[in-house]
C-alpha cells in the first residue's frame, strides 16, 4: 500500500493514461490509501483505488509501514 504525499497541491488526480494528458478518472485527495499495482520506466505507476484502475506519478506517492 502507498499513500498520497504531495505538499504542492490538496491531492492528486488518477489519469487514464500516463500522462498529464490522461482522462482524469477521480481526485484523490492527500493521505488516501491505494494500492501500487506497477511502476513504469517514465515515473508513472498503475493505481488501483476501489474499483478505479489508472495512473499517477510515483514521485508524488509514498509507501506505508
Amino acid at each position: 500500500q502507498r499513500v498520497i504525499r504531495n505538499t504542492r497541491a490538496n491531492g492528486l488526480n488518477l489519469r487514464s493514461m500516463p500522462s498529464t494528458g490522461g482522462e482524469i478518472l477521480t481526485f484523490l485527495p492527500n493521505y488516501t490509501e491505494l494500492t501500487v499495482l506497477g511502476e513504469l520506466s517514465d515515473g508513472w505507476c498503475y493505481i488501483q483505488y476501489g474499483e478505479v484502475f489508472g495512473y499517477m506519478l510515483g514521485t508524488y506517492l509514498q509507501t506505508t509501514k
